[in-house]
């Protein structure tokens, strides 16, 4: 069965917030452990990319 483009928005939205979730997690732990916020590293921007690459 083919899925709407309204169902396939909203899974990527779950999914994307999932990854925002825990990708500000993870940098809320680096904060409280440095006292600085710190740019995400290259790998995680990598890994950004890619992730909305292949939702796209």
């Amino acid at each position: 069965m083919k899925k709407s483009s309204y169902e396939r928005r909203k899974e990527n939205n779950a999914c994307s917030n999932r990854l925002k979730a825990v990708l500000h997690h993870r940098e809320n732990i680096i904060c409280r452990n440095n006292g600085i916020r710190k740019p995400a590293p290259p790998i995680q921007q990598q890994l950004q990319e890619r992730f909305w690459d292949a939702i796209e």
